[in-house]
């Protein structure tokens, strides 16, 4: 739809709206909501297309470079130097603002990078000013469009798992991944990018604003946080949304393979010291014994070897090193087993993301090497070999156990065992009751403030009004 028409379209419908004394209408004005002239489904927002073409090429992009093994753990500041010059502060801004300005029709850029003006009279601009200012009333605070990006293939991913491939398919999660989910991804990706390149163009720091930060100088304070900070890994940052929030510069040396890479190893050991804390915190109250029809306990890790997985051909005696020197304990390989599990079911919803969130990026898949399937039956080796990152098992063996595991503070474990790590299995919808009456004869009697308008939230049986705005909505459990 033209911009113009769509305005058009808002202005023809305000009358239906504003005449509602309450909302009968299933569009929310306050929440710039609207139905699609079209296919009459609710909206909120329109997303402009400024791209002509996305020609960056998936295999290039997830190839590591020359350097890459020789040191893939490299710090912050051995790759990108310390402290950063104004020099690489000039390239990185003129680089980003080159890559996308190669992508967008030339008749929609709007953008002089070198004299730091936008053109805020042409629709191209006032079209993404519309959209972010109404993501600005939508949005919690501080969230931007890497969250609904990164939300939105999360979700995706979860809605995919537990699905077969069919015998034509890839075995890889992007060959389920519906048209609709792809062009909807890749427009946002673009207009993220282009959001950038106006906070790059408008950010300066100058004798005016000595205390404020460009854009290039943030964003390589994210990375460095990706690289270098431990305290993220303990408080269960969400790794996947720092790798959309950032973004590659190739003129520093931080390529997307990298970048991915690094966002890849934090969230193993991330994945890695959650399974630890839960284990020594809680591995007492978990039944380690086998028992006979009478209730005679006859051996020892029933419940273990119930979540290990036996098909798994791995040494585990490098884990057991991992563990005993996390609890300063000789737990002579009980555990071992279902670390290894446990860690490659968390690690594998995080590497489906990536690999979704790599397909939208880079949309030419010519020269794409697949790897051979046939040589692993496990998803998350087939994700690795996919984007070229060492597997899961790699990563265990060049662990060293007295460096990165060794006199952890218990402050520290709680804390880890505190954090937030996402569900990996799949995930089912609430039981309802199977008379809608019921609900309102046995549970709204039960609520603290009954609401006029109830709806129920499939997924966490949360109850809200919708006669409220999004800030501030009255809710309770349900348990049906």
């Amino acid at each position: 739809m033209h911009y113009s028409c769509f305005l058009g379209y808002l202005e023809s419908i305000k009358p239906r709206q504003v005449q509602q004394i309450t909302r009968t209408i299933p569009e929310d004005v306050k929440r710039h909501e609207f139905l699609c002239p079209l296919c009459k489904a609710v909206n909120n927002v329109l997303v402009p297309i400024y791209y002509s073409v996305n020609s960056e090429k998936f295999a290039e992009k997830l190839t590591p470079s020359p350097g890459f093994y020789n040191n893939p753990d490299i710090s912050f500041d051995e790759l990108v130097g310390s402290p950063v010059s104004d020099e690489q502060l000039s390239n990185i801004r003129r680089d980003l603002v080159s890559n996308v300005r190669s992508k967008v029709k030339p008749q929609y850029w709007f953008i002089d990078s070198e004299k730091g003006i936008i053109d805020i009279k042409c629709k191209p601009f006032n079209a993404l000013n519309y959209s972010l200012g109404v993501l600005s009333v939508l949005s919690l605070p501080f969230d931007g469009v890497s969250a609904i990006i990164s939300k939105s293939i999360e979700s995706i991913e979860i809605s995919l798992r537990g699905r077969t491939y069919s015998a034509n398919d890839i075995p890889l999660v992007t060959s389920q991944l519906s048209n609709q989910n792809i062009v909807a991804l890749r427009v946002w990706c673009q207009l993220r990018e282009l959001v950038r390149c106006t906070e790059i163009t408008t950010s300066t720091s100058d004798q005016y604003s000595r205390g404020f930060l460009t854009y290039p100088e943030r964003l390589l304070g994210l990375v460095k946080n990706i690289f270098d900070e431990p305290n993220l890994v303990f408080d269960g940052e969400d790794y996947f949304k720092l790798l959309v929030g950032a973004e590659e510069v190739s003129c520093v040396g931080l390529d997307y393979h990298r970048l991915l890479y690094a966002c890849y190893a934090q969230h193993f050991k991330q994945s890695l010291f959650k399974v630890l804390a839960f284990l020594e915190l809680k591995h007492s109250e978990l039944d380690l014994t086998v028992s006979d029809d009478d209730g005679n306990a006859y051996g020892e890790s029933g419940l273990l070897n119930e979540l290990a997985d036996d098909s798994i051909e791995f040494d585990f005696e490098k884990l057991t090193q991992i563990y005993d020197v996390f609890t300063n304990t000789d737990s002579k390989g009980q555990f071992s087993g279902i670390i290894y599990s446990m860690v490659v079911k968390l690690m594998t919803p995080f590497l489906r993301d990536c690999l979704i969130y790599s397909f939208i990026r880079f949309a030419n898949l010519s020269q794409v090497a697949y790897p051979n399937f046939q040589t692993t039956t496990r998803e998350c080796d087939k994700l690795t070999a996919m984007m070229n990152l060492p597997n899961l098992d790699s990563m265990i063996y060049k662990l060293d156990p007295m460096t990165t595991f060794k006199d952890i503070s218990s402050k520290t474990k709680q804390q880890i065992y505190n954090s937030h790590i996402p569900y990996p299995n799949q995930i089912k919808l609430i039981s309802l009751p199977s008379k809608l009456n019921s609900f309102y004869t046995h549970y709204q009697p039960k609520l603290q403030h009954p609401i006029e308008d109830p709806a129920i939230c499939l997924f966490c049986a949360q109850v809200v009004n919708l006669q409220k705005p999004n800030y501030g909505d009255t809710w309770t459990w349900i348990v049906f």
